[in-house]
């Protein structure tokens, strides 16, 4: 692996090109991140970017924001993680499969 490139480049190109240990490593490694990035943005109560107002509005559907809560950040930050693994999965959607069928 190239020094300069760090593992979240490695696993997420690993994951675009259908590696399925890449995928749960880069969950697994991504996961907890983002925990730390939603209590950061809960803390704060604001949003000035648009990864911050998803987290602001996902927050808000568990209820009251609450920035020490886990039970709120952990929803969010497996929420999050599970987009950016979906966008990257080849073939992967961020529809269920109930709202793709038309009828």
């Amino acid at each position: 692996m190239n020094p300069e490139r760090n593992d979240f480049e490695y696993l997420a190109e690993e994951t675009r090109s259908g590696n399925l240990q890449a995928k749960v490593h880069l969950r697994e490694s991504l996961q907890p991140q983002l925990a730390r990035i939603v209590r950061r943005v809960l803390e704060k109560g604001t949003a000035a970017t648009s990864l911050e107002r998803k987290i602001l509005s996902a927050a808000r559907r568990f209820g009251p924001l609450n920035p020490s809560s886990p039970v709120r950040t952990a929803p969010v930050a497996r929420s999050l993680c599970e987009m950016v693994i979906n966008r990257l999965w080849p073939g992967a959607t961020e529809a269920t499969h109930l709202q793709t069928l038309t009828l």
